[in-house]
């Protein structure tokens, strides 16, 4: 990956980086607030060299990225494996109408929240497309904090979907107690 390249992305996904010339070798450092984790990732010539993860001495490192791709994406991936784990829909990305203006966010739950679900919002996403979500009311919308929501932790998952409540048709998955936390 080259170093323009990697530096688009970053800039898609929204993460607070900066930049570190090391003159003695001729390389690039990036480092990068992935809020749970800071990431430095080194360039030379241009070219992607290698990476290194820092994770928060606060939070229990349970995945060890292996590759550049575990810094982007994350909270897509991270409602991917609550789906598959806890047995729930979601739609990701998803792509919603209002006032005659298509908009697309990270993702919905359609059986959580309200009549229409759970939208599911993320740093990424454009700021007219939740705008949009709250004025026309059709859909749940909650503030995600991406240091909690951007890796999944089944636990912090159930607390939240049993926050948000059931609205599926049919018996809620037996995980949910339905109880506010």
């Amino acid at each position: 990956m080259k170093l323009l390249e990697f530096l688009e992305r970053i800039n898609r996904e929204k993460f607070p980086f900066t930049l570190h010339y090391v003159g003695e070798n001729d390389r690039i450092e990036v480092e990068i607030d992935a809020f749970f984790e800071k990431w430095v990732v080194i360039f030379a010539g241009g070219e992607y060299t290698e990476h290194a993860v820092f994770p928060d001495n606060g939070i229990q490192d349970t995945e060890n990225p292996k590759s550049m791709d575990d810094l982007f994406d994350r909270p897509q991936r991270s409602w991917k494996k609550a789906a598959e784990d806890l047995g729930i829909e979601f739609i990701s990305p998803f792509s919603f109408t209002a006032n005659g203006i298509r908009h697309q966010v990270t993702g919905l739950l359609p059986q959580f929240g309200g009549k229409k679900g759970a939208l599911i919002t993320s740093r990424k996403d454009p700021e007219e497309a939740r705008s949009a979500a709250e004025d026309c009311g059709n859909f749940f919308i909650s503030g995600l904090n991406p240091y909690h929501y951007d890796r999944y932790n089944r636990e912090r998952f159930i607390q939240t979907l049993n926050d948000w409540g059931w609205s599926g048709e049919g018996t809620p998955p037996a995980w949910f107690s339905g109880r506010l936390f």
